[in-house]
C-alpha cells in the first residue's frame, strides 16, 4: 500500500497533456524537358494532431493520427500506341496514420527548447483515385481508376523540437516516419516535416 501511494504522488506531481496541431504543404514540379510538351507537378498536403500524456516527468503516453493528400498532375502528352495518347494524368492519393507509442522529453517540462523523441505503433490506410484524359485517332475521352482501401500494420518514429513562448503554449516543429509492415528500410525514404502549435494543460 505504501509503494502504491508512493507511486500516485509521484505520478499526479508529474502528469499533464501536450496537444499539438501541426501542418505541412510542400509543391513539386519536375523539370521540363523542352522536347516534351506539359508538366509533371506533385503537391502534398498533411494535417497531424498529437495528445502526448505525460505520466512522468520526462516520458509520456503518445496518440497521433494524421492525414495526408498527395496530387500528381502530369499534362504531359504520353503516346502509347499509333492511335492512343495520353494527354492528362492526375492521381489523388490519400494517406491515414493513426498511432500509439511512447514519447521520451529530454527537457525539463518549462524549458525554452525541449526536445522529444516518440516511436510505436501506426495504422496506416491508403486509397487513391487516377483520373485519364487522351485521344484516340483525334477523338478525345476520359476515364477513372479507384484504388480500392488497403490498411496495413505499420510502425513510426518522430523526432521532435517544442519552443515553449509562454507557460502553456509553444511552437512545434518534427520529422516524422512511418515504415509500412514494419520495413525500417522506409526510415529515410518517407519523411514529413511538420509545423505547428502546442498547448500544455
Amino acid at each position: 500500500m505504501r509503494y502504491l501511494l508512493i507511486f500516485l504522488i509521484s505520478f499526479s506531481s508529474f502528469a499533464y497533456v501536450d496537444l499539438s496541431i501541426q501542418y505541412s504543404a510542400s509543391k513539386r514540379e519536375s523539370i521540363s524537358d523542352p522536347n516534351i510538351e506539359g508538366d509533371l507537378m506533385t503537391e502534398t498536403k498533411t494535417i497531424s494532431a498529437t495528445w502526448a500524456w505525460y505520466i512522468w516527468e520526462y516520458t509520456a503516453l503518445e496518440f497521433n493520427y494524421s492525414k495526408s493528400e498527395e496530387t500528381q498532375l502530369n499534362t504531359r502528352r504520353q503516346q502509347i500506341e499509333p492511335t492512343f495518347v495520353l494527354t492528362k494524368t492526375e492521381t489523388l492519393t490519400e494517406t491515414e496514420v493513426k498511432g500509439i507509442g511512447l514519447r521520451l522529453s529530454f527537457a525539463k517540462r518549462r524549458a525554452f527548447i525541449v526536445p522529444t523523441l516518440s516511436g510505436g505503433y501506426a495504422l496506416y490506410t491508403t486509397q487513391g483515385r487516377t483520373d485519364y484524359d487522351y485521344e484516340i485517332s483525334g477523338t478525345s475521352g476520359s476515364s477513372s481508376y479507384e484504388v480500392d482501401e488497403e490498411t496495413s500494420s505499420s510502425s513510426y518514429i518522430t523526432a521532435g523540437l517544442k519552443f515553449n513562448f509562454s507557460k502553456y503554449m509553444g511552437i512545434s516543429l518534427t520529422a516524422k516516419s512511418v515504415m509500412e509492415d514494419f520495413d525500417f528500410a522506409q526510415a529515410d525514404k518517407n519523411i514529413t516535416y511538420l509545423a505547428g502549435l502546442s498547448w500544455v494543460f
